[in-house]
């Protein structure tokens, strides 16, 4: 089970590192920014759950913004171009999905959390 975590966040960071450690899940890459992110996930495609942020940077010392709704549709669209399925998505904010997302919601999404504890009993369900 490979992983990608997608945050910016020091604090959120650390939670998550320690859930990892928690269920035993080593092999796990962190990426703080949209670039980072997609050279990670595109350089195999065998990743199987990104835990998102709803807001970080689009490159390293960059103050242009992304969102993670915008994130989260690049990864399906890159995917599906590559013919590979898309990683599951679990949305790590207290920003939740349904007040900023009007569309259809992409079939990767797991589920949001708004704890690390939340985030690890999403994690349990998709392991």
């Amino acid at each position: 089970m490979r992983i990608l975590i997608i945050e910016d966040g020091l604090e959120k960071i650390i939670a998550i590192k320690r859930v990892m450690l928690e269920m035993g899940i080593q092999d796990y890459k962190i990426a703080k920014n949209k670039e980072d992110a997609q050279e990670i996930y595109m350089s195999d495609y065998k990743i199987d759950i990104v835990i998102l942020d709803m807001k970080f940077p689009e490159k390293a010392n960059s103050s242009k913004e992304c969102s993670g709704m915008e994130m989260l549709n690049q990864i399906e669209e890159d995917y599906r171009k590559a013919h590979y399925t898309p990683p599951k998505v679990i949305i790590y904010s207290l920003l939740l999905l349904e007040k900023v997302y009007k569309e259809h919601i992409p079939k990767s999404f797991a589920g949001q959390a708004i704890t690390a504890g939340g985030v690890k009993d999403l994690l349990k369900q998709l392991i």
